[in-house]
C-alpha cells in the first residue's frame, strides 16, 4: 500500500492541474470584470495606468480603454495568445516599444484611438499578421514614415482620421497594405493626396475635411477595385483630365464642399457611377459643364427624390442661372461651340537631355477635352507617363523631359467637345542645338510625381510643439490650437525637446521585466501545483480520517458488547446469591432450634464455623 501512494498521488495532482487548475488558479485582476467564461475581460474606466498583471491566457477580449496608460512595454501581451480583440483608446499612451504586441499573432482588432502616439516605428506592429482593423484615429502623428504598416499583410480597415498634427508622409508608407479595403484620413491636416499606388485592393476612400486643392490625374492611378471616393470638404477647385481613368469599378463619387467651377470633359467616361454629389460648389454654367449636365440629366433625373436633386449641385454662374440646378438647367443655355486650335507653331527643336513643350492652343471659354497621340501611336496620359517623361500639363501642353532621339517625329493634338473636334500636328526635331526663333524650355517643365523619387523629409518628425499637451487627459477634446491647418513656415523647430517624451527601457530594465514575468509564470505554476497537492491531501485525509472513524466505532461496539455481556453475567449471579436468612432485629427475641448446624454464615457470622459434632446447644 505504501508503494502505491505516490503513483495515487501524481495521477491526482495530473487530474486536478487538467479538470480544475483555472478554476482554483486563475484570479480577475482587481481593476477588472472578468465574468464568468475570464474570456471577455473589461478594465474600462478604472483609472489604471499599466496593462493588469495575471490576465487569463485565454482571453479573447481585453477592453482597456478610457484610463491612464502611457506606454505599453515589450513583451506585455506575450501570454495572451488567445487574444482576438484588443482596445486602448482614449488612454495617454506616448511610447510604443518595439515588440510591445508579440505573441498577439490570434489579433484582429487594435484600437487606439485618440492616445498621444507622435511617430509610428516600422517595427511598432511586427509580428500581428492576422491583424484586419487598425484604428490611429485623434493622435498627434506628426509623419508617416516609410514602411510604417508593412508588417500588416491582412489589414483591411486603417482608421487615421483626425490627425490634425501630421505634416509628411512617405511615399512608402502604405508599402506592404496589399490587403487594404478601407482607408479614412478625414481632418487629417493634408494638402494633398498622398502615394496610393501601393494599395492594389483599397475599394473606400475616404480624403474629406482636408485642404486638398487639386486632384491630379496620378494620385488614384491604379486604384482598379476602388469603389467609393469621397473628397467632400476640401478647398479642391481642379480636377485634372484623366483623374478617374483607372478607377473603373468606382460606383459613388462625394466632390461636395468644395470649388469647383468645372470638371473635365467626360470625366466620368470609364466609371461605374451611380452616385455623384457635387452640391455647394460654385458651379459655372456655361459651355464647360454642358458635358456635365447632360450626364447628370441622364444618369441622376430618374430618380426625383429631393435630396437626389440637390446632390446635383446649383448653378452659381451666370447670374440668370443662378441657384438652378444642374440636373434641370436647359441644356441650350449653356451655348457651347465648336473648339478651335490655334495652329502655330507647328515644328519644335530639341536637344538630346534637354526638355520640349508642345504646346496645343485653344479658344479660352470653351468645353474641351486635348489629347495627345505620340509618333508610336499610344495616348499620352496627364498621369505618368514613359517613366514620368512625358506628360500632359493642366492647360493641354506635353511636356517632354530628358529627350532622346526616340523621342522625335509627328505627335498629334486632339481636342473634343459635345459640339465637334479639331486636330493639329506637331513635329519634333530632336538636334544639336535649339532655334532662336522658338526656344521649346520657355515653358516651364514639370517634372513632380516621378514615381522613383520620395520626397519625404525626416525633418518633419521633429515635435514643433514641443511639450503642449493636445488632448485632455480624459477627454476626446482637442485644444482650439489644434483645429487650425499647418502653419505657413513649412520649416519646423530642430530644437525642439523630445525628451520630455518617456524613453524607451534599457536593456537592464528589459532583463527586468523578463525576469518579473518568468517569476509571475513559476508563481501560477507553483500555486497550481500546491493548489493539487493540497486537494489530494485533504482527500487523502478525509479518507483516513473516515476509515479511522469506522475502526473506533467497530471498537466501540465491541466494547460495549462485552460490557454489556459482563453486566447480564452479573445480574444473572445476582439471583442465585440472595440471602435466606432473615434480618434480625436486636430487640427482638430470637429463637434459636433446638439443633442448627451452620457451615457458614456470610454476612452475619463471618468467619465463624458452627460444627454440631462439637457444639450442642440445648
Amino acid at each position: 500500500m505504501a508503494a502505491q501512494e505516490p503513483v495515487f498521488l501524481e495521477l491526482l495532482v495530473v487530474a486536478v492541474c487538467g479538470c480544475f487548475a483555472p478554476m482554483l488558479c486563475v484570479t480577475c485582476p482587481k481593476q477588472c470584470d472578468c465574468g464568468q467564461s475570464f474570456t471577455q475581460i473589461n478594465c474600462s474606466s478604472r483609472g489604471i495606468t499599466d496593462v493588469p498583471r495575471g490576465i487569463y491566457e485565454n482571453t479573447s477580449e481585453l477592453l482597456l480603454k478610457a484610463n491612464a496608460i502611457e506606454s505599453l512595454r515589450r513583451d506585455q501581451f506575450l501570454r495572451l495568445r488567445q487574444l482576438e480583440r484588443l482596445d486602448l483608446n482614449e488612454n495617454v499612451i506616448m511610447t510604443i516599444q518595439e515588440g510591445a504586441f508579440n505573441g498577439l499573432y490570434r489579433l484582429q482588432i487594435l484600437n487606439l484611438r485618440r492616445n498621444r502616439l507622435r511617430s509610428l516605428q516600422g517595427g511598432m506592429f511586427r509580428y500581428l499578421t492576422n491583424l484586419r482593423e487598425l484604428t490611429l484615429q485623434g493622435n498627434p502623428i506628426i509623419c508617416l514614415e516609410a514602411y510604417t504598416f508593412s508588417h500588416l499583410p491582412s489589414l483591411r480597415k486603417l482608421d487615421l482620421r483626425e490627425l490634425r498634427q501630421l505634416k509628411a508622409i512617405s511615399r512608402n508608407a502604405f508599402n506592404g497594405l496589399t490587403a487594404l479595403v478601407s482607408l479614412s484620413m478625414s481632418d487629417s491636416n493634408l494638402r494633398r493626396l498622398p502615394y496610393l499606388q501601393h494599395l492594389t485592393s483599397l475599394q473606400d476612400l475616404d480624403m474629406s475635411r482636408n485642404s486638398i486643392s487639386v486632384l491630379n490625374a496620378n494620385n488614384l492611378q491604379g486604384l482598379v477595385k476602388l469603389t467609393r471616393l469621397v473628397l467632400s470638404f476640401n478647398h479642391l477647385s481642379t480636377v485634372e483630365q484623366d483623374s478617374l481613368d483607372d478607377l473603373f469599378s468606382l460606383s459613388e463619387l462625394d466632390l461636395s464642399y468644395n470649388n469647383i467651377t468645372s470638371l473635365p470633359y467626360r470625366l466620368f467616361r470609364d466609371t461605374s457611377l451611380v452616385k455623384v454629389s457635387l452640391q455647394r460648389n460654385p458651379w459655372n454654367c456655361t459651355c464647360v459643364v454642358h458635358w456635365l449636365a447632360r450626364w447628370l440629366q441622364e444618369h441622376m433625373r430618374n430618380d426625383t427624390s429631393l435630396l437626389q436633386l440637390q446632390r446635383c449641385g446649383g448653378c452659381f454662374s451666370p447670374v440668370e442661372l443662378r441657384r438652378k440646378l444642374l440636373c434641370d438647367v436647359p441644356l441650350s443655355s449653356l451655348k457651347c461651340k465648336r473648339p478651335q486650335i490655334h495652329k502655330v507653331h507647328p515644328t519644335v527643336n530639341a536637344t538630346v537631355g534637354g526638355n520640349a513643350a508642345l504646346q496645343c492652343e485653344l479658344s479660352p471659354g470653351v468645353e474641351t477635352a486635348i489629347s495627345w497621340i505620340t509618333p508610336d501611336g499610344s495616348r499620352a496620359k496627364r498621369s505618368s507617363f514613359r517613366g514620368g517623361r512625358v506628360k500632359v500639363v493642366n492647360d493641354g501642353t506635353l511636356n517632354i523631359s530628358r529627350v532622346t532621339m526616340s523621342d522625335a517625329g509627328v505627335y498629334r493634338c486632339m481636342a473634343t467637345n459635345d459640339a465637334g473636334f479639331d486636330n493639329f500636328y506637331k513635329i519634333l526635331n530632336v538636334t544639336g542645338s535649339i532655334l532662336p526663333e522658338f526656344a521649346a524650355t520657355q515653358v516651364p517643365i514639370n517634372l513632380d510625381d516621378i514615381p522613383e523619387v520620395d520626397d519625404f523629409d525626416v525633418s518633419y518628425c521633429t515635435n514643433p510643439r514641443g511639450d503642449e499637451d493636445v488632448f485632455l487627459l480624459n477627454r476626446t477634446q482637442y485644444t482650439q490650437r489644434d483645429v487650425n491647418l499647418e502653419p505657413e513656415d513649412p520649416r519646423v523647430n530642430p530644437t525642439a525637446d523630445a525628451t520630455k517624451i518617456p524613453p524607451m527601457d534599457s536593456p537592464t530594465q528589459k532583463d527586468d521585466d523578463k525576469d518579473t514575468f518568468m517569476t509571475l509564470y513559476k508563481g501560477y505554476l507553483i500555486a497550481a501545483l500546491v493548489a493539487a497537492v493540497s486537494l489530494g491531501t485533504l482527500l487523502w485525509i478525509l479518507v483516513c480520517a473516515v476509515m479511522k472513524c469506522s475502526k473506533e466505532r467497530n471498537r466501540d461496539d465491541r466494547k460495549n458488547k462485552r460490557l454489556a455481556k459482563l453486566k447480564k453475567e452479573e445480574a444473572s449471579e445476582s439471583r442465585f446469591n440472595v440471602s435466606c436468612v432473615k434480618s434480625i432485629d436486636p430487640e427482638e427475641t430470637v429463637e434459636i432450634p433446638d439443633v442448627y448446624t451452620v457451615s457458614k454464615l456470610t454476612g452475619i457470622f463471618e468467619d465463624m464455623t458452627v460444627n454440631p459434632a462439637t457444639e450442642t446447644i440445648v
